[in-house]
């Protein structure tokens, strides 16, 4: 297994910059050690980590990691678990808690917040990552079984992931409840790759249950949701958010990507 310092050398090599690379490495080593210590069956992996796994493009590299924890507490003490699981799986790093662990409430998320860090002996210090826990409340939307590419070892860390039209629908979701005010605009870009590689029949029924059905959402129909979608990118003040260059990874007109998600709402 390559140590800690040549792996962040490898990503550094093929464009990563410092901190973005350290932060795959850190969650490289979380992703194995889930694999290794057998909690597939009870996690899904969403969000960032997903999203530059499936794009596999260095402008999607992401910072922190986000987990669902399936039929399976997010105690505290069920956390503090979790974390010792992780850190016997790989008997050449330390993975460990960094300071407390603390509640997540908010809108768009319920679950646990916990910075984790990974050591080995090729660092003065450890590697450092934010985890946030969630819980995964809809079995009905089917996890599809995801084999990561790390840098820690050569061989994949098979874990559950949402799938491409839980992700899309999530992100469309929230951009419905917040609208212009929204504060994720790289979801709109997201949303755009993810708009060729989504079964509409399988959008459509995640977008009433996650949408129609939410008492969260103000949207009721299909009609609803059109409207609000042109309003949000019929507003300058969004869309220039929406041409800045940290946001917009793909490098794609803002009004592409837009006319892209309209044009799958407007299908279902």
């Amino acid at each position: 297994m390559k140590t800690l310092k040549e792996q962040i050398a490898e990503l550094r090599a093929v464009g990563y910059k410092a901190l973005p690379a350290q932060a795959k490495v850190a969650h490289d080593a979380v992703l194995l050690a889930m694999h290794r210590s057998g909690f597939k069956l009870k996690s899904a992996i969403k969000g960032g980590v997903v999203m530059s796994s499936i794009t596999g493009d260095i402008r999607r590299a992401t910072m922190d990691m986000d987990i669902d924890f399936v039929h399976h507490s997010i105690s505290i003490r069920s956390i503090e678990r979790f974390v010792r699981g992780l850190n016997r799986a790989i008997p050449e790093l330390e993975i460990g808690i960094v300071g407390d662990i603390t509640d997540l409430k908010h809108e768009d998320y319920r679950g646990k917040r916990v910075y984790v860090s990974v050591k080995d002996d090729s660092l003065h210090l450890p590697l450092r990552t934010k985890i946030d826990i969630g819980v995964h409340t809809h079995d009905e939307m089917t996890q599809v079984e995801y084999g990561f590419d790390v840098v820690t070892a050569p061989e994949k860390a098979e874990l559950q992931a949402n799938s491409n039209e839980q992700m899309f629908v999530e992100k469309l979701a929230s951009l419905l409840r917040h609208g212009a005010l929204s504060n994720r605009p790289k979801d709109i870009f997201d949303m755009y790759y993810l708009s060729s590689r989504v079964r509409l029949k399988v959008v459509r029924r995640y977008v009433s249950m996650l949408v129609y059905s939410s008492r969260r959402c103000p949207i009721a129909d299909k009609r609803g949701m059109v409207d609000s979608l042109r309003r949000t990118f019929g507003s300058a003040r969004y869309m220039r958010k929406l041409a800045s260059a940290r946001i917009n990874w793909l490098g794609v007109l803002p009004r592409v990507a837009t006319a892209a998600i309209l044009r799958i709402a407007e299908s279902l």
